[in-house]
């Protein structure tokens, strides 16, 4: 009997120690929360885009913030909407970046 509850005891230790449970499904305050920071990427584009460099920087580095904090909530839900809207917003962040090459932009 000893013995039989060690294979149970390894897999429960095994489970815990590779997260447990799946995250959340998103809720309509996740994608709220993601739509604030789409808005934030659509504001910047312009400027990041097409601007001068004084402008193009800041942009680039906030949309790029915006992208990230979409990812991050993307990342905390389980739901392929959120992560494809993440990969969108990485996109975009390359974007950004790739227009500003000819600046020389802050990290």
């Amino acid at each position: 009997m000893r013995f039989a509850l060690r294979p149970l005891a390894a897999l429960a230790l095994l489970a815990a120690a590779c997260g447990g449970s799946p995250p959340p499904p998103a809720t309509d305050a996740h994608f709220h929360a993601i739509q604030r920071q789409e808005a934030v990427l659509d504001t910047r584009q312009g400027r990041a885009l097409h601007g001068p460099c004084d402008e193009a920087c800041p942009a680039a580095r906030e949309g790029c913030a915006a992208a990230a904090r979409i990812c991050d909530i993307a990342s905390s839900v389980d739901d392929t909407d959120a992560r494809l809207r993440c990969e969108q917003a990485e996109e975009r962040c390359r974007q950004y970046r790739s227009a500003t090459e000819r600046c020389e932009c802050a990290p």
